[in-house]
């Protein structure tokens, strides 16, 4: 079976013929350097699960924004731009926070979306009951607008995956959210042209991959 982020799925949906084969050759013959930018947000990441652990107390938030611009300050190079970019997006998220007030944090799920021999795998920033709800979100926390396509493939893909694990979740229920931007995107309708979408993209991978 062939395997590939959701990023990838979403990048290779809106690229251009040339760079389709590119993406989808990088995940192939995948390099390091694609670990260190997956990971590149995790000190943010971390600060906002505690925050919620915490019962949602913003000191949390404002303790970590803190400590990373300490680290900043004391480090060089790409290592001090890494945390002034982690202590940017934490601070982001205060204001962000208020818009889910009450999460209670699960277990994420490691989720995937299989059609035919494709496999899209994909793991939410948060998983969480919400009124009542289960709640995924995707955080985005880039200060630059990200391209409507692409949030659209990558929020039904989770709706999908979702779906396909067993969880009873609805269009709104799956966010990607522009931390920085404040902006939120919900998914689409399960019979979206979108789902048909990504449907065939899927079928185009399988027949070109053994070609790269």
């Amino acid at each position: 079976m062939i395997s590939i982020g959701v990023k990838g799925l979403a990048l290779y949906m809106t690229a251009g013929e040339a760079r389709k084969r590119r993406i989808l050759h990088d995940y192939k013959y995948p390099h390091p350097a694609g670990h260190a930018q997956a990971t590149y947000y995790t000190e943010a990441r971390s600060a906002i699960k505690r925050y919620h652990e915490s019962d949602e107390d913003v000191t949390v938030l404002m303790a970590s924004y803190a400590a990373l611009k300490m680290k900043a300050k004391i480090s060089r190079g790409r290592r001090s731009t890494k945390l002034e970019h982690n202590a940017a997006a934490v601070i982001a998220y205060v204001p962000f926070s208020r818009n889910y007030k009450g999460l209670r944090l699960q277990k994420r799920p490691q989720l995937s979306l299989t059609h035919g021999n494709i496999k899209i795998t994909m793991q939410p920033d948060i998983y969480a009951i919400w009124r009542k709800r289960p709640l995924i979100l995707k955080f985005d926390f880039s200060d630059r607008q990200p391209e409507p396509r692409l949030v659209k493939v990558i929020t039904q893909a989770y709706l999908l995956a979702a779906r396909q694990s067993g969880i009873s979740i609805k269009p709104r229920d799956v966010a990607y959210c522009e931390i920085r931007r404040g902006r939120i995107h919900n998914g689409s309708r399960i019979g979206s042209t979108v789902t048909r979408d990504i449907e065939a993209a899927c079928d185009n991978i399988d027949a070109i991959w053994d070609r790269l």
